[in-house]
């Protein structure tokens, strides 16, 4: 799986076009790839994050639609994105893009925080 950014958004449409199974996307978007370390399928060069999964479940939810779940191996990010002393990915500059229904596209760029109290926390607030 690979997360896309707002630049790579034509080759994203590209590769969701339902091209029969003889045609390589890939090259088509014109994506250089890489051998996968502990998966048979390449990564993309390009994405500033991609994740190798082995696959556990496919649940189908419509004719055109099937959720996939998988177990992650590896994790490639771009070095730039990770803060050296909390090793945290930068999610605003990822600028994840991701495929919504029908046309439209989203980008990751509105954040908020909410810090979840523990369950001794909500309990007292509960009780005032």
């Amino acid at each position: 799986m690979h997360i896309s950014d707002h630049a790579l958004v034509d080759q994203m449409e590209i590769c969701s076009i339902k091209f029969p199974a003889d045609v390589d996307e890939l090259a088509l978007a014109g994506l250089e790839t890489v051998a996968g370390e502990s998966v048979s399928c390449p990564r993309i060069l390009a994405a500033p994050a991609a994740f190798e999964c082995h696959l556990t479940q496919t649940v189908p939810v419509s004719p055109a639609r099937t959720i996939v779940l998988g177990q992650v191996k590896r994790m490639f990010v771009r070095e730039a994105l990770i803060d050296p002393d909390t090793l945290y990915v930068d999610q605003i500059g990822i600028d994840a893009v991701g495929r919504l229904g029908g046309h439209l596209y989203a980008r990751q760029l509105d954040q908020f925080e909410r810090i979840t109290p523990s369950v001794e926390e909500f309990m007292a607030k509960d009780a005032l």
